[in-house]
């Protein structure tokens, strides 16, 4: 059972995942790009210094890595910032209004 403070915990986690999950498809971008490179959560999770639990969150939008994660996997993927956060391709141009 659930007690409070991890409700609000969960909750908070959610909402995070939800204001840095911009197009709500990191999660897609994450696992997509984990299994071109033909790794599995658990390998991953090994290079990156995270658990499985946590790399399974990630691709279901349950939460986000942090910041410095998320400059680590860019890195290792070979994709941008903004292709890993936004979907977006540095090459690509900016949509009007932004």
């Amino acid at each position: 059972m659930l007690t409070s403070a991890r409700m609000r915990t969960a909750r908070t986690e959610y909402r995070g995942a939800r204001r840095w999950n911009l197009d709500g498809k990191m999660g897609e971008r994450l696992l997509a790009l984990r299994k071109e490179h033909g790794l599995t959560q658990e390998q991953l999770a090994e290079k990156v210094f995270v658990t499985r639990q946590a790399v399974s969150k990630w691709e279901r939008g349950e939460s986000v890595p942090d910041l410095e994660l998320l400059v680590a996997l860019a890195e290792m993927y070979g994709v941008s910032l903004d292709e890993l956060v936004l979907g977006t391709r540095a090459d690509e141009p900016e949509p009007a209004g932004l």
